[in-house]
């Protein structure tokens, strides 16, 4: 009696793995799936594997870059921090006193940082050339503004002053001097300066 003859078998090497198949009625193994070889030829193997592979193509991404901007403007704003910082006052005035009448207003401005702002200053309502005045009907009182403590540099009309806006914030003091002993009527005296801020 001639010896049994063992199955045929066939490899197939595929990225899941190797498959194993025999002849029919026999099974083909793969570490995913089992197919009868009844129904399995060879090329229909190859696209049993390829259907098994295709989920891993599908899973291909796609790349899309999206530009972000934005553009930081120069802007300023006044603070007003309290009833001084707008206002110069110099309170009572004799005529007869040897000694000027001194006072200090207060500027304070908040600016995107690394804005170039600069303070400029007019003549006034009642100037008169360089010299600025305040008025009570046809009668003036002469007065000054200056940009330093020591009263040495006028604040004169037209003239800007830089600011530093390394840190966004500016507080710019400045002094206003009533000279003593001028001969004016009694009463109440004003004036209105302009201060702008350029930015």
């Amino acid at each position: 009696m001639a010896p049994a003859r063992s199955p045929s078998r066939g490899l197939l090497d595929s990225p899941l793995g190797r498959f194993t198949f025999l002849e029919p009625p026999f099974l083909v193994y793969c570490r995913k799936a089992y197919f009868p070889m009844n129904f399995v030829s060879k090329a229909g193997l190859v696209a049993a594997v390829a259907l098994l592979l295709s989920p891993m193509a599908a899973s291909a991404n796609q790349v899309t870059p999206v530009a972000v901007s934005a553009n930081v403007v120069p802007f300023c704003v006044n603070l007003d921090l309290g009833a001084s910082a707008d206002k110069v006052a110099f309170g009572a005035y004799n005529v007869f006193n040897n000694f000027d009448v001194k006072t200090t207003g207060i500027l304070e401005f908040e600016c995107t940082k690394g804005t170039n702002a600069t303070l400029s200053v007019d003549g006034g309502t009642y100037g008169n050339g360089s010299q600025r005045r305040m008025s009570n009907g046809t009668s003036f009182l002469n007065y000054n503004l200056y940009k330093d403590a020591g009263d040495s540099v006028a604040w004169t009309s037209g003239q800007t002053i830089a600011l530093n806006n390394n840190s966004g914030y500016n507080q710019f003091p400045f002094n206003g001097v009533l000279p003593q002993q001028q001969n004016v009527t009694t009463g109440n005296y004003s004036d209105t300066v302009t201060i702008t801020l350029n930015y």
